[in-house]
């Protein structure tokens, strides 16, 4: 996981193009599951860490270990992370 020589060495969303041109590209993803968490660094929990709502995503998804989400279930880290 991570990047490596400019490449990205992490799983992507497989995807077909349907329409290509110079200035963009319209792609059909399939269908996939999408974690989003609301996160404010000034609660008292989060005490001021403004990258904590990643690590809030990276447990939930397991990629720090034991899943933290209701199955538990690994998910893959995909790229692009937004």
């Amino acid at each position: 996981m991570g990047l490596i020589f400019g490449k990205i060495a992490v799983e992507t969303p497989k995807y077909e193009v349907v329409k290509s041109t110079q200035d963009y590209e319209i792609r059909k993803y399939a269908p996939s599951v999408v974690a989003q968490v609301t996160y404010d660094p000034s609660l008292p929990q989060f005490k001021g860490n403004k990258d904590g709502g990643f690590m809030v995503l990276a447990n939930y998804i397991g990629a720090l270990g034991n899943p933290q989400n209701t199955e538990p279930e690994k998910i893959a880290m995909t790229a692009p992370v937004i």
